[in-house]
């Protein structure tokens, strides 16, 4: 089969296709390379499999009723390149702004810089998404009739931070084209489906924490229409992308109880901030849009509305006193809260990058999904003892 023909065929199966011709998984030795359909023909798991396809599909059911079209990739990261790359190549003729909120992980950022590097027609902006004002005069002065691409995270990584989305209808009205990406990692569609606002087109998540339950590494590109995927999946196709057909059943077997995991650490998550965090001497502030103080407090009532059934970022920044080395001391010396990169785990863990502001450190918390208060407070009372 050629190139091209190949192509064809993938990319339809990309969208998860229910025809009689659906592929069914073969449990033989070779069940992770071929891949055998109804009619008796196997299929090379390359860039697809029996597996791949279903969990593109549960991911689809999750997002009822907005998500068209579902792309699997190998990580996270890959899911904003692939989409930045099928958007960017499908308008190589056109001068196109990339504007990025400056609150993200921390590899987004790079990606772009290297993006811009590529592609020497995308622009760079950043702006900070708790300015909407500022932003909606950007939009319709400096960006005013352009092509625009707008990224952004739905719950900021790592302080809680909100995009104002009633926003996005006017810079839709002030651009030539708007093309907005929303990384979900931080919330799922458990806490809010972003294409709930009609001005989402894609919706990109690293399936290596909530979704995976921290089993694997994966990601996925979500779009509100197949046709907005078609650059995607090309892209993906021609590079020779894979996702390990076990690694799609690890990811299906635990996205399918993501519902209860995201209740239990929502609900732990709460009363570790509200009853032991906030009262704490040591504790000089608490990043997360469930306290009052937080900037981004009165939008997380507004789109997050799960919030109300308990159901809140389980990942979130806490204040202490100190230098960012002598709180690694601290964090690293711990004996009951894991210190590890990620969060989606079973177990709570602080995270090996705090950011340090003017002799003062913000240590990033993640509450795991099988983690009982008493155990956190316990933790985080033998961290605090030593700052």
């Amino acid at each position: 089969m050629s190139l091209s023909s190949r192509s064809v065929t993938e990319s339809k199966n990309c969208c998860a296709s229910s025809s009689t011709n659906t592929l069914q998984p073969v449990k033989d030795e070779e069940y992770l390379v071929l891949g055998e359909s109804s009619d008796g023909f196997f299929y090379y798991n390359r860039s697809n499999s029996p597996q791949h396809m279903a969990l593109q599909e549960l991911l689809m059911k999750q997002h009822e009723p907005h998500a068209k079209c579902c792309q699997l990739t190998a990580s996270g990261m890959q899911a904003i390149s692939a989409t930045l790359h099928g958007i960017i190549i499908s308008r190589k003729n056109e001068n196109l702004n990339l504007i990025y909120s400056d609150e993200l992980y921390c590899d987004s950022p790079r990606l772009f810089q290297w993006i811009a590097k590529m592609f020497k027609n995308v622009t760079l902006h950043s702006i900070n998404v708790l300015e909407k004002n500022n932003i909606i005069q950007l939009f319709e002065g400096k960006f005013a009739k352009q092509t625009n691409i707008l990224f952004f995270e739905s719950c900021s990584n790592p302080n809680g931070n909100i995009f104002d989305f009633s926003i996005l209808s006017k810079l839709e009205a002030a651009s030539k084209a708007l093309i907005t990406i929303v990384d979900n990692t931080w919330l799922t569609h458990e806490i809010f489906n972003p294409f709930t606002v009609k001005q989402v087109d894609y919706v990109v998540s690293s399936l290596t924490k909530y979704y995976s339950a921290g089993h694997c590494i994966g990601g996925m590109v979500l779009a509100r229409s197949k046709n907005a995927m078609k650059g995607c999946t090309e892209w993906m196709i021609v590079n020779g992308n894979h996702v390990s057909p076990y690694h799609c059943e690890l990811v299906k077997e635990h996205a399918e109880t993501i519902a209860q995991r995201i209740a239990c650490s929502s609900v732990v998550t709460k009363r570790v901030i509200n009853e032991f965090l906030v009262k704490h001497p040591k504790v000089l502030q608490v990043n997360h849009p469930l306290c009052q103080t937080h900037p981004s407090h009165a939008l997380m009532k507004t789109y997050f509305k799960r919030s109300k059934d308990n159901l809140v970022p389980s990942v979130f920044t806490f204040k202490v006193k100190g230098t960012k080395s002598d709180v690694l001391q601290v964090l690293k010396k711990a004996t009951i809260l894991d210190h590890k990169t990620s969060f989606g785990a079973k177990m709570s863990r602080t995270d090996p990058w705090p950011q340090e502001e003017s002799g003062f450190t913000f240590v990033r918390l993640s509450v795991g999904y099988e983690d009982n208060y008493e155990r956190i407070v316990k933790g985080l009372e033998e961290i605090l003892s030593h700052l």
